[in-house]
């Protein structure tokens, strides 16, 4: 399964709050790295140009002392519909548990859709893994190669082993975390209640020192 488009997880972001392109790049470096890995600036801009011309994005334009004048890009109705088609299709997960599509799901239906949607995306993680558990957990691994070869067969075969035996052991991790959070969220309840809440209004004081949060 191709990952999540660019794009969507821009709109899913820009409609928290609107971001200048600088500040959609700095989320993607930090915060974005667990939803979409290796997000260049280019990448970024040109889909901002995209989307603007497809009538999702519209902007205002910043002017700054000193420097270049900034885009502060905002969601359109357009864009705020194919968000939320597109959130709402079914959940197809990847081959790799754990992956950033979950993680790209996981947050946005939460934001948007809340918390039956996000119980229902579990319920689909759940079934897709565990019929990959039934599948490939013990099947036959043989690989045959040609004697005289060479290759190590002795090393390279207790390294295919080790890398069958991590990954259950990453499938069953996964598949405990994921149900002990439907759990949670089935029971009225949210993971790590004694942790503060990252997401904060843009007028609230940072606790790490003055000012707003995020300044551009």
């Amino acid at each position: 399964m191709a990952r999540v488009r660019l794009e969507l997880i821009l709109l899913g972001v820009l409609l928290e709050r609107p971001r200048t392109g600088y500040e959609l790049q700095r989320f993607m470096d930090s915060t974005g790295r667990f939803l979409r890995s290796n997000t260049s600036m280019t990448q970024v801009y040109r889909s901002l140009r995209r989307m603007e011309a497809d009538g999702w994005l519209a902007h205002e334009v910043e002017p700054r002392l000193g420097a270049r004048d900034a885009k502060r890009h905002h969601v359109t109705a357009e864009g705020a519909a194919a968000f939320h088609a597109w959130l709402r299709e079914p959940y197809h997960p990847s081959d790799l548990p754990g992956g950033q599509d979950l993680s790209v799901h996981l947050r946005f239906r939460a934001a948007h859709l809340g918390r039956d949607a996000v119980i229902e995306l579990l319920d689909a993680e759940l079934a897709f893994r565990r019929r990959q558990i039934a599948r490939d957990r013990d099947r036959d691994r043989t690989e045959w190669y040609e004697p005289g070869s060479s290759i190590d067969a002795a090393l390279t075969g207790a390294l295919m082993n080790w890398q069958h035996a991590r990954g259950a052991s990453r499938m069953d991790d996964h598949v405990a975390a994921c149900a002990e959070l439907r759990d949670v969220l089935a029971a009225g309840g949210v993971p790590h209640p004694d942790q503060p809440n990252p997401l904060r209004p843009v007028d609230a004081p940072d606790p790490t020192g003055p000012g707003l949060s995020e300044v551009p």
